[in-house]
């Protein structure tokens, strides 16, 4: 994730927190971006390159929360700052998209008596979008990752919370 990392050339933005939002199969950025937060993971084995706060919030359907075991351990584990779980309503149709996986409704029971977790069962909206960014210190770098829709969506309520468009790094999940 080059474009987190701050270029020792370059003192005109120096992150002081991290927030990452992601939807969807866009939740496979996290790992990517935890993975340099820590000595042992990080390339090259000298200091983390990453080493300010990361919060994240995850938006998905309630029946297709991906990585819900890893979401706990993470906080658990003092990777995330915070971490908020967005879930909308089960789609509506006989079959869930992952039959053989069992546990997911215990997870988010777990995720949601963490400390530094925090479930909201609705979409991301403006509001949500302004608690989180007033929980972060500044500034900010922010990445966005989930289907082009919600990338958009994300990147207007970022705009009118007052986020520059430098601070944003938008992936296509």
């Amino acid at each position: 994730m080059p474009s987190l990392v701050v270029d020792p050339e370059d003192a005109a933005f120096r992150p002081a927190s991290y927030l990452l939002i992601l939807a969807g199969s866009g939740i496979v950025a996290a790992p990517q971006v935890l993975h340099h937060t820590h000595r042992s993971t990080c390339f090259g084995g000298g200091p983390p390159p990453l080493v300010k706060p990361v919060s994240l919030m995850y938006a998905c359907r309630q029946d297709d929360v991906c990585e819900s075991r890893s979401l706990i351990d993470w906080c658990k584990q003092g990777k995330l700052k915070h971490c908020t779980l967005v879930l909308t309503e089960a789609q509506e149709v006989q079959t869930t998209p992952f039959p053989d996986v069992e546990g997911v409704d215990a997870d988010i029971a777990e995720f949601s008596a963490l400390e530094n977790a925090t479930v909201v069962r609705s979409r991301i909206s403006f509001d949500h979008m302004e608690i989180e960014l007033k929980s972060l210190q500044d500034p900010c770098r922010i990445v966005v990752s989930g289907p082009a829709g919600f990338n958009s969506a994300v990147k207007e309520m970022l705009c009118k919370n007052g986020i520059a468009s430098e601070a944003v790094t938008i992936l296509e999940a």
